[in-house]
């Protein structure tokens, strides 16, 4: 099974390295959020994209940069959920942003336990998720 299913988006990738992993920054086509997920706190999309990830099958967590409409078209370092399809679904923000630019990160399930989830991506990643930004 492919989870993370690839779309016309990924014309342009980048991979990184971070740490002793790989791995690949792209564009996400945004789809609803699955029947049964609810909106969750607000400006706590670490903790919530990270519980979803944990509680639901067929759902990775990523983390990148989202352009948000409430922020007049800003780019927000921010943290999302992927289905098994490749869809982008935000369970944070009330109505999901045009765009999401990021990187699946699988080692997320090390911090199972943790009652408190803060960013898993440096100054360094997100520089280079600007960067891939600048190709697109």
């Amino acid at each position: 099974m492919e989870l993370y299913g690839r779309t016309a988006t990924d014309a342009i990738r980048q991979v990184v390295k971070k740490g002793s992993r790989m791995y690949e920054i792209r564009e996400f086509e945004v789809g609803p959020r699955p029947k049964g997920l609810r909106k969750r706190s607000d400006k706590q999309c670490f903790i919530n994209s990270f519980r979803v990830a944990l509680n639901e099958d067929d759902v990775a967590y990523v983390e990148g940069l989202a352009l948000s409409r409430v922020e007049d078209d800003f780019w927000i370092h921010h943290a999302w959920n992927v289905d098994k399809d490749g869809n982008a679904f935000d369970i944070t923000w009330k109505d999901p942003g045009p765009r999401y630019v990021g990187m699946v990160i699988d080692d997320v399930f090390s911090r199972a336990g943790a009652d408190y989830f803060e960013s898993m991506l440096g100054e360094k990643e997100l520089d280079e998720i600007r960067e891939f930004l600048g190709k697109c």
